[in-house]
């Protein structure tokens, strides 16, 4: 419903204490606040984008097939937690890979985009369900997707 939100519906979370807007949250919210302490993070964006979300079922890492991922995105890693991702062990798996990556994919759960403005996380995530639905209709396909695209491997 996210195309629906009004202002009532955000969610204003201190990030130094724990206080009762947490219960309101969702479960990520320990996540956002590892993300935000432990990177360079000034906004932040989980979302499910459902081609990206499916191929992190059957991926190691999503490889942009379409130039503009590819200048954008480079690679996606796509990490897998043994726990849910309300777990204790979560938020630090998931703040650490951002360390290194712009946007990263949890298997089967969607993705979480950091940068310095909000602009530029959205970018981001569109970009990566952009390339997914362009990888995901060419893997059907059966040919070379790296030989077919032209990019550089």
């Amino acid at each position: 419903m996210l195309g629906h939100l009004k202002p009532g519906d955000i969610i204003e979370v201190d990030l130094k204490k724990n206080d009762y807007s947490l219960l309101m949250a969702p479960s990520e919210v320990f996540v956002h606040k590892a993300i935000y302490h432990n990177t360079s993070a000034l906004a932040i964006i989980h979302a499910y984008p459902p081609y990206a979300t499916l191929l992190s079922m059957t991926e190691d890492e999503l490889v942009p097939v379409d130039w503009e991922g590819f200048h954008v995105l480079k690679k996606v890693p796509v990490m897998t937690l043994e726990e849910t991702i309300s777990s204790e062990k979560a938020p630090r798996i998931v703040s650490e890979l951002l360390k290194d990556y712009k946007i990263i994919l949890v298997r089967g759960h969607g993705s979480f985009a950091r940068a310095d403005m909000l602009e530029e996380v959205y970018m981001l995530t569109s970009s990566l369900e952009s390339s997914a639905f362009f990888l995901y209709h060419l893997k059907g396909t059966g040919k070379d997707i790296q030989k077919e695209t032209g990019l550089p491997q």
